[in-house]
């Protein structure tokens, strides 16, 4: 199967930060048009959120529209659920600082 992305994705391991005010979230993949995020509760497909990461010392605040939200296959942990997040408007210095902090390969 092939994917329907035109950027490539960063596989991320390690990041973790949170979604609006309370939420805490995963970062599983990343790229210039989005991310995957596995987080304790389902998104609202067509939602705007803002992912907010502490990476390399500095925060990193980037809004997204949800574009996908399914429960997580990740690990025996029930309960939990992968979206898919679709960034509006990202200014390339934040983009930059979150690809670089995260190392990356490709997805």
């Amino acid at each position: 199967m092939r994917h329907k992305r035109r950027h490539p994705r960063f596989v991320v391991e390690g990041v973790e930060g949170r979604i609006g005010l309370r939420a805490h979230v995963e970062l599983l993949d990343v790229g210039p048009g989005g991310a995957a995020i596995r987080l304790k509760r389902k998104l609202n497909v067509g939602e705007e959120y803002a992912l907010s990461f502490d990476v390399g010392g500095q925060s990193v605040t980037i809004n997204g529209v949800v574009v996908w939200s399914v429960p997580s296959q990740a690990g025996a942990d029930p309960g939990h659920y992968a979206a898919g997040i679709k960034f509006t408007a990202i200014p390339p210095a934040k983009l930059r600082a979150l690809v670089e902090a995260v190392g990356a390969s490709t997805a």
